[in-house]
């Protein structure tokens, strides 16, 4: 696996990673641009080492740069007492205040073309950098209407800083993850069920 050292935050080694790589296996197929063991930073991940960090390597400098404030902001006030979900809720803040200093987009810039429509669903390629920046922090690999309200009725958006062969399988993930969701199951159950038919029930 391609793990770039880059330097410490505290007492965890911060490493650059290869997304779209990790995604390939099962465990990790929920990792996003970020990850740190055991901590509700993102999503855990049991397969993350305790003491390291890891920043996917598809995300540009400027989204590197937020990410490390808002794990140094985090890691900072746990060293401090705070419980961690005060701790990540602040947390965000300083990354938004990153984001907020380098962004250069606009809503007219989120959506990049339309890849497919589905039974009437639409699959939009959507910039993936500017929805985090101007929406939603945790917008990462794809998303749909009946998960996250900002995104357009019966539309599905996919993020383009994922390398185009995982267009696909996200794509799949979603619209299935839509249809339970539109069909009253939890998103719990949905994603679960959506992640299992991504990858054929195999790590």
């Amino acid at each position: 696996m391609y793990k770039k050292y880059i330097g410490k935050i505290y007492d965890k080694e911060v490493y650059i990673v290869d997304g779209s790589e990790l995604r390939k296996k099962k465990q990790f197929a929920d990792f996003l641009d970020s990850a740190m063991h055991g901590t509700q930073w993102r999503q855990t991940l049991a397969g993350v080492p305790e003491n390291e960090i890891w920043i996917a390597d598809e995300i540009d400098d400027d989204e590197k740069k937020a990410e490390i404030a808002g794990f140094w902001k985090y890691l900072k006030l746990l060293n401090k007492g705070t419980d961690p979900e005060s701790a990540y809720k602040l947390s965000r803040s300083s990354e938004n205040r990153v984001r907020e200093k380098y962004n250069t987009f606009t809503r007219d810039d989120i959506e990049i073309k339309t890849l497919a429509t589905i039974k009437g669903i639409t699959i939009k390629l959507v910039n993936g950098k500017a929805v985090r920046n101007l929406i939603h922090t945790d917008f990462v690999q794809g998303g749909h209407d009946k998960f996250y309200k900002y995104i357009p009725e019966k539309t599905i958006w996919i993020d383009n800083t994922l390398n185009k062969n995982e267009y696909v399988p996200v794509i799949m993930h979603e619209y299935v993850e839509r249809f339970l969701m539109k069909s009253g199951h939890s998103y719990n159950v949905a994603h679960e069920i959506a992640t299992k038919i991504e990858y054929g029930d195999k790590k």
